[in-house]
Parts: structure tokens; sequence; C-alpha cells
């Protein structure tokens, strides 16, 4: 039985809250910090090896997740998975407090298989939006939830702010990873704890471990909606994590911030970004998602387009304002996306369909921020690797035009065929 109630959202969004201290605290600002001033200190060079080991992450959890995905919907077992990645990605995140200084080896290590295990618990959290939803309140559960996600990383940048007692700056962030590691830790147990829901072996032939992956590709190649979807998903998608991977860099080597002024910005964005996820969620429920994604995807374009000119007029006060205009769009675009694929697929292969969801995701990691890092190490300038997800926006915009709004129609469900 689905956990549609009050406790069943609940749960599913502290979870959001939970993780998104990890990708506040570690991926957007922390580790792309400490890397640059403890592991590597000359700035290009930190981009381009920032770059890479997060594409390195994303290159794995890409491999591994559509057969994990596969064998969870096989033998009902997504909840035990994102039990096991969850609890690996918060070790993960609290052993980096232990990073010693200069060593790229171990450090590279280290985020890979947090980020890796971190990437494949959404995963899994994504498709328990299924166990919490309706195909018609998909929308507003995952934009609520990503709400919830943007508060509890206000708590936990808020919280960063008493490390400033902590005069060195690498000190201060490893105490940085103990918070992200704890509350992750914390707020994720009621999901992982109290739910149930979808460990229900299936037999469905669609989704059998061996036959699953390239079902689920032709599944996606013999539909145009989906196809569209998918490639749109895949552009916008690495201009966004090109965005979200270099903030925090952008601000302290081109805007000169520090590391107070980098804390109160991200909350800042994170209190805008909250309400903003919920509004865009209940006006997709009343013009429709597609619509309102594409209304978003258009928005973060001239967002790019306003770094990178108060970037070339160094206004930290332009820039703030820009970071938070910008911020109200990062929780629709994931929150829509999030629904679209929950709807446009049957639920008992979800683990499946959004398996090919993070396929996407992982494989834009390959792309967009790989590609900021190289442009703005050739250039000397970040705000030409700015300009780079620009045109991934632009290209992921041309693409989502062409995705009819049938893919907002009921799966009816099927399964992917052999």
């Amino acid at each position: 039985m689905k956990s549609r109630g009050f406790l069943g959202v609940l749960c599913y969004a502290l979870y959001d809250a939970g993780n998104s201290n990890y990708d506040t605290l570690v991926v957007s600002l922390g580790f792309a910090l400490f890397l640059g001033t403890a592991v590597i200190p000359e700035p290009g060079r930190a981009d381009l090896a920032w770059g890479l080991m997060f594409a390195a992450a994303t290159l794995v959890a890409a491999a591994t997740g559509p057969v994990a995905g596969a064998v969870a919907d096989r033998l009902g077992w997504k909840f035990p998975l994102l039990r096991i990645t969850t609890l690996a990605a918060v070790a993960g995140t609290i052993g980096m407090a232990a990073l010693p200084e200069r060593s790229v080896a171990l450090a590279a290590s280290l985020f890979v298989v947090t980020q890796t295990s971190f990437l494949l618990a959404t995963m899994f959290y994504n498709a328990t939006l299924a166990d919490v939803s309706t195909r018609q309140n998909a929308a507003i559960i995952s934009s609520v939830a990503w709400g919830t996600g943007y508060a509890g990383g206000i708590v936990g940048l808020a919280l960063s702010l008493a490390t400033g007692t902590v005069s060195a700056i690498t000190s201060r962030l490893r105490l940085i990873f103990l918070l992200a590691g704890g509350l992750f830790m914390v707020l994720a147990m009621p999901l992982l704890l109290t739910h149930r829901a979808g460990t229900r072996r299936t037999d469905s032939p669609g989704i059998r471990v061996a036959a699953g992956i390239p079902a689920i590709v032709r599944a996606f190649a013999a539909d145009n909606a989906r196809a569209s979807f998918f490639w749109a998903y895949f552009l916008y998608t690495n201009a966004l994590n090109t965005v979200i991977l270099f903030t925090a860099r952008f601000a302290q080597n081109t805007l000169r911030y520090g590391m107070d002024e980098l804390i109160v910005l991200f909350i800042a964005m994170n209190a805008v970004a909250a309400p903003a996820s919920i509004l865009f969620g209940k006006l997709a429920e009343r013009s429709g998602q597609l619509h309102v994604l594409r209304m978003v995807v258009g928005g973060w374009i001239g967002a790019v387009v306003g770094v990178c000119i108060v970037g070339a007029l160094q206004n930290k006060v332009l820039f703030a304002l820009v970071a938070c205009l910008a911020a109200s769009l990062v929780g629709p675009v994931q929150a829509l996306s999030r629904s679209l694929f929950r709807v446009a697929f049957p639920d008992e292969a979800m683990c499946s369909f959004f398996a090919v969801q993070a396929l996407a995701a992982r494989g834009a990691a390959l792309v967009g921020p790989v590609l900021f890092g190289l442009v703005s190490w050739l250039s000397g300038s970040q705000i030409a690797g700015a300009a780079s997800a620009g045109l991934l926006f632009v290209l992921g915009l041309i693409l989502l035009t062409r995705v009819p709004a049938r893919i907002e129609g009921p799966a009816r469900g099927e399964t992917p065929r052999e």
C-alpha cells in the first residue's frame, strides 16, 4: 500500500532537506573551496580538477545506475538500496573532515566514492515519489519537497555561520563537512526507517535485470515525446550542473567574495528558492508542467547573461541579486523534471525509468562542468565559462519546445517491451 498520506509526504520532504545539506554545503560550497584552498591552490587547475572529479563520479553513477535500478525493481530492493547508498554518502561526507592537505589522489577518491553514493541514493529517492504521490499531485508534492530541501539547506548554512569563530578556512571547512554529514543523517532517517513501500518483487518482463536496460532505452527511443524530453533534459541539466558546481568558485575568484559573504549569499539564495519551488509547482498544476518548465529554462538563459554582465562589472550587489533570481529557478527545473518523469512512466518500473533519468543527469556532468573548467582554464576567465553554460540552456530550450504536451498524460500501466 502506498504511503500517500501526510506522514509519507513529510518523510519524503525531510529526506530532501537532508540531502540538500550535502548538495549545498559540500558540492555547491565546501568541497570546491577546500579543493582550491587546501589541495590545489592554483585557480585554473583547481577549476579543471573540480570539473573532472565531478565528471568521474557521475560517470561511475551513470554506469551503475541502470543496473541498480533494474535490480531494485526486479527484486523489490528500492528502499534497502536507498538505505545503503545514503549511509555510504553520509560516511564519506564525514570522512572529508579528515582529508590531509595537498593530497589530490585521496581527495579525488573520497569525493568520487561519496558523490557516486549520493547520486545513486538520489536516484532511488526520486523513484519513491511514486510511493507518496499520484499522477495528479506529483508536481506539487515534488515541488513542496524541493522547497523543504531549500529550507533544510538554510538551516545548514545558518549553522555554518557559527563556524566563523574558526579563523583557518581549511579547519572551518572541515567542521562544515561534519555538519553536512550529521544533518543529512538525521533528516534522512524518518524516510529510511519508516517507509516499507516498494519492496514487493515484480516479475514484469520489461524490467528483468538482464534485458531491462536495452528495453528501457528502446522505450525512450520508440516514443518521440520521451526521446525529445530525454535530450532536452540532458542539455539543460548540463547547464544547471555547471551553474551549481561553480557558483561558489565564481563568486570567490571573480567577485572576490569572502567565506562569510559566500555563506550569507547561499542563505539568501535558498530563502528565495524555497517558496519559488512551491509557487512554480502550483503554477504547473494550473498551466501544465511542460509549459512552466519551458518558461523556467528560458528564464535561466536570461540569468546566465546577467551573471556574465555583473561578473564583468565586478559588482557584488548586482551579482547577489542575479544569483537570487537564478536560485528561484533551480528548484522548479529539478522538481518539474522529476514529476514529468514520474507521470510519463508506469509505477512498477519506476526505479528503472528513473535510472535512465539519472543516466541523462550523470551524463550531463561529463559535458557542462568539464566544458566550464576547460573554457575557464584556457581563456583565464570564469565569465567565458559561464557563457558556455548559457549556450547549453539555449540548446535545451530548443529541444524542449519539440516535446509534445501528451508526455504529461498517464502511462496506463505500460512497461517497456523486450
